[in-house]
């Protein structure tokens, strides 16, 4: 086995189900062996009673198939309040428990994964407006204590959490035509003060107990920016020195065996004058450089990986199929 391939399922819809399990199909064909990640819609709605219980039926139906892999539970990002680390810390351990507790009875599956972001959403204004010390000191005090609750709960209920990587900015994907806001603000005009990289942000989970999801096109961002775009808009001067000589590679080096990552290409810029970037593009079809070799490195290191792709029609999957047919074509 080359290394272990999650597929992104919405376990409640039957059809979806069909539609992962004949790509696992694909990827046994390949040398991979096959998992699913089961992807949570609608927040905390979609955790609890009849999302739940219909998701769990649906699932059961692939206990005898499924055997004891391991599975990740994605948690949404959406409704924003539900998950946001500064203005709703309360709402946002209840959720992401919540999650927990649905990884846990899960009716298939050994090892149980939660994965989530730490949502940070604040304005530009509250960006520039605070010191950078002071927003690195905020982190301990406002995010780590609830950090260090989730890792307890989730050691109890014998599940792994991890972390995913955050792009620069959150929603730099998002065009100036959108007219979606939290707390008043464009989304693609909230910003995140904190970044998880290997130069900073990978040993604070670390002292809290917890994982990391690597997101290739997420950290792709990052360095993008540094290198190519207009970073003090999106980034701390901390980070800036931090990880001006670092790359995705330097991040792919820092996870350990019990890390996961996301693996995707990336394309493209976020400037203010209303260029985005392109997040979960097929693998080749983006502008991540020296691809193969991350990818053979992730599968050197062992470390499993979901193919996250948008995927345009999700009943054929055509650019998950094309990210195998890539992979099928790497040799190592």
């Amino acid at each position: 086995m080359k290394n272990q391939i999650f597929i992104p399922t919405f376990a409640k819809s039957i059809t979806d189900i069909k539609a992962s399990l004949s790509i696992l199909e694909e990827i046994i064909a390949i040398g991979y062996e096959p998992c699913l990640m089961l992807v949570i819609k609608n927040g905390l709605k979609g955790l609890i009673e009849n999302d739940k219980k219909e998701q769990y039926k649906n699932l059961k139906t692939l206990v005898v198939q499924y055997t004891k892999k391991p599975v990740i539970v994605m948690l949404s990002n959406f409704p924003l309040e539900e998950i946001d680390f500064l203005e709703n810390s309360d709402k946002t351990i209840k959720h992401i428990k919540a999650g927990i507790d649905f990884a846990s009875e899960l009716p298939i599956g050994g090892r149980k994964i939660v994965a989530f972001h730490i949502n940070t959403w604040i304005s530009q204004e509250e960006f520039h407006a605070t010191q950078e010390k002071e927003w690195l000191s905020r982190f301990d005090k406002a995010i780590m204590p609830s950090l260090l609750k989730i890792s307890e709960y989730s050691r109890s209920k014998n599940v792994e959490v991890k972390i995913e990587t955050d792009p620069v900015p959150v929603f730099g994907d998002i065009g100036n035509d959108d007219p979606s806001k939290y707390r008043g603000v464009r989304l693609n005009e909230l910003r995140n003060p904190f970044l998880l990289t290997h130069g900073w942000g990978f040993e604070k989970l670390r002292q809290a107990g917890l994982g990391i999801c690597l997101d290739f096109c997420h950290n792709r961002t990052i360095y993008k920016t540094i290198q190519q775009g207009d970073p003090d808009k999106v980034l701390l001067p901390f980070f800036l020195k931090k990880l001006k000589d670092g790359s995705l590679l330097d991040d792919l080096n820092d996870l350990r065996a019990s890390d996961i990552a996301h693996l995707n290409d990336g394309l493209g810029l976020y400037s203010k004058s209303g260029s985005t970037f392109k997040e979960g593009v097929a693998l080749g079809e983006g502008d991540i450089e020296n691809l193969d070799d991350k990818i053979i490195y992730l599968n050197k290191i062992k470390i499993p990986f979901a193919i996250e792709v948008w995927d345009s029609d999700f009943t054929n999957r055509l650019e998950t199929k094309r990210s195998i047919t890539y992979l099928s074509r790497l040799n190592f």
